[in-house]
């Protein structure tokens, strides 16, 4: 889970949760959160955040108050997503689209981008991790020298 959706996630806590809901969820006991054996049935329609070293339920929100987080597809052709352009066959665009975070991966031979509607930062690896400036939504961008880069991640702020 990225240190966005975390983040997110973290907010949740102490927040919207009737006093009964939060007691049944704290006073459930670990061990049966970690082996689901005999533990209590928690309720549908919540999307849950759990210590993975526990299993213990850390918080939990309305699974429709849960926003999407950032996505991706190798398609650019929707021109309001933020895209990393292939510079090479038989390598793909990437497109990026969502509520603000980050999308970390490893995209061969990358030659530039766009931000689509989004502000956006692209970062790619060049004998270390660089990162570009943040764009606002329109813009375009292309590397200098032309060489082709292995993009690690994308954010939308």
């Amino acid at each position: 889970m990225s240190r966005g959706s975390v983040a997110r996630f973290g907010k949740w806590l102490g927040v919207g949760l009737a006093a009964a809901t939060m007691a049944a969820l704290v006073s459930a006991p670990s061990a049966q959160a970690s082996t689901g054996a005999d533990s209590a049935v928690l309720p549908g329609g919540m999307t849950y955040l759990i210590n993975p070293a526990t299993g213990a339920v850390v918080s939990a929100q309305p699974t429709s108050d849960v926003s999407p987080m950032i996505s991706n597809t190798n398609i650019c052709t929707n021109t309001s997503y933020a895209c990393y352009f292939s510079g090479q066959v038989p390598y793909a665009d990437q497109a990026f689209y969502g509520t603000p975070g980050t999308l970390n991966g490893s995209w061969p031979s990358r030659s530039g981008g766009r931000t689509g509607n989004y502000t956006a930062t692209f970062c790619w690896s060049d004998g270390g991790t660089v990162c570009s400036p943040t764009y606002g939504p329109g813009a375009t961008w292309y590397y200098t020298d032309g060489r082709l880069r292995t993009g690690t991640s994308v954010t939308i702020h």
